[in-house]
């Protein structure tokens, strides 16, 4: 089988702010002691700014086993996560 990728096509991985916004979103009140929650689960640290694509899996991993909304975003997360790695191997060297 043949597969083609569109070299303009890039999906973006989602960023820690996309996972905060999320559980703020998701929360509301209880943001402060949810994230904590998510990113002990996670085993990544509740203050960091960046975090390797691994960490970000993890992350998504956590969110989406939580219950409600915020399970559900963090299946999205999860797909966004997952879209860019696959694009990003996929646009590899080519011949």
């Amino acid at each position: 089988m043949t597969s083609y990728v569109t070299p303009s096509l890039t999906v973006e991985a989602p960023r820690v702010a996309d996972f905060r916004d999320a559980v703020r979103r998701a929360s509301g009140a209880d943001f402060e002691v949810t994230w904590r929650r998510v990113c002990s689960d996670a085993g990544v640290p509740p203050g960091a700014a960046t975090m390797s694509l691994d960490q970000l899996a993890a992350l998504a991993d956590a969110v989406t086993n939580s219950a409600g909304v915020l399970g559900v975003m963090g299946r999205s997360l999860a797909v966004r996560l997952t879209t860019h790695r696959t694009l990003a191997a996929l646009k590899g060297p080519r011949s």
